[in-house]
């Protein structure tokens, strides 16, 4: 019995931990991506660009909060070309990056607490019929 205890604690527990922790990267992931490719049709088809950005950020926390993630979590940049973001045939590029944190390990600044940093971009043409 004493054996079998120790090898659970020993085997079974860092196997289930990698999983967890596997699992929350596949949800960071996927998280990237959708929110990406969200900001990036927003920001193309938005018919008010002055509020597109904000629209954009909007889009970020109720995805973010899907997939159990805050949206402090996530960066976001847009990149346009040409530079005029509102130009019909103008391509507008959103990258996201997401640090993931390691489940059940509280963050502390002194602590680097990251399993992985997950990154998506997605590019949306803003199209002459807005």
């Amino acid at each position: 019995m004493v054996e079998f205890v120790f090898l659970v604690a020993v085997l079974l527990i860092p196997v289930i931990y990698l999983v967890v922790t596997l699992g929350q990267m596949q949800g960071g992931a996927y998280a990237t991506v959708e929110l990406a490719d969200q900001a990036a049709k927003i920001l193309a088809t938005s018919k008010q660009p002055a509020l597109a950005q904000q629209q954009a950020n909007q889009a970020i926390i109720l995805a973010a909060a899907d997939y159990g993630f805050s949206a402090e979590q996530f960066t976001m940049q847009v990149s346009c070309s040409p530079s005029d973001c509102t130009a019909p045939g103008t391509a507008i590029s959103v990258k996201i990056s997401l640090k993931v944190p390691l489940p059940l390990i509280p963050t502390l600044p002194t602590l680097h607490t990251t399993a992985a940093t997950m990154q998506s971009e997605a590019t949306q043409i803003v199209s002459s019929y807005r």
